[in-house]
């Protein structure tokens, strides 16, 4: 409780400074990986390739269906509450993305990008789920997890994720001669860089609807998805579940030894 306080004190000290906080660091003080950009691709089941961390930018190796069927999800409650009271009143993007955006010749006159979150909810899939589901892989997942391991390239399972609706405010620089219009097809522009909803663009603002913001990650389960890991011995997966310090219901069989006469 004193840890939740003492974010929201200084998120409030920021906001009262003028200094509104990054979205990067809300999420890192919950301990998720920011996505850049927000997207809607990897809910918790994802099988991922981490191409770069913090922030997170992410390779789909097989996508939920292919990887677990279609496991339930669970929604943290307390959580929500927790990054909703964080993630109130107006954040923006961490100056290193916005200078990535504004590299491109077309975003320079963009001064700043804020950012007011609604709905927020997080979302994860439990251990027992994920156990219960693995032998729902595809064989074209088990075989695509098991090249990205040969390849030696980190691989993991997205085991829980911050989605939220966004509304971005664009505040331009004085100095641009930009008209309405063209304001509103820079908008539109930024929207796909974004991954927010193109349609609606005003000259100023664009919404964005059920964004996964940041993800938290497990690489010990993506591995089990592989061929040697999901068969028929459900021995092999109990010892590398109690590697991983969980305990799974061993499944013993009972063996006859009979001898010739």
């Amino acid at each position: 409780m004193r840890k939740i306080l003492s974010l929201l004190a200084v998120a409030s000290l920021l906001m009262l400074s003028g200094c509104a906080p990054t979205i990067g660091t809300v999420l890192r003080q919950s301990r998720f990986s920011e996505l850049r950009p927000p997207t809607t691709l990897v809910p918790p089941g994802t099988i991922i390739q981490v191409l770069d961390k913090d922030p997170t930018f992410v390779n789909i190796v097989c996508d939920r269906g292919d990887a677990l069927g279609d496991p339930k999800l669970h929604e943290s409650t307390s959580e929500n509450v927790r990054l909703v009271a964080e993630s109130e009143g107006t954040l923006k993007l961490s100056g290193d993305y916005l200078e990535q955006l504004r590299a491109n010749s077309e975003f320079k006159w963009i001064r700043s990008v804020s950012l007011t979150l609604s709905n927020v909810r997080v979302y994860e899939i439990t251990d027992s789920t994920f156990f219960s589901s693995v032998r729902n892989a595809t064989e074209g997942c088990r075989q695509a997890v098991k090249f990205r391991i040969s390849q030696k390239q980190p691989i993991a399972l997205v085991k829980s994720v911050m989605q939220a609706d966004v509304r971005y405010s664009i505040i331009f620089d004085t100095a641009t001669t930009l008209d309405a219009e063209a304001r509103r097809n820079l908008v539109k522009n930024l929207a796909m860089k974004l991954n927010a909803d193109v349609t609606t663009v005003t000259e100023n603002t664009v919404d964005g609807q059920a964004l996964y913001w940041g993800i938290r990650t497990d690489g010990k389960l993506a591995r089990l998805i592989t061929p040697d890991t999901v068969s028929a011995d459900p021995s092999r997966l109990e010892r590398l579940a109690r590697a991983m310090g969980r305990v799974m219901n061993p499944v013993r069989a009972t063996v006859t030894v009979v001898k010739p006469k």
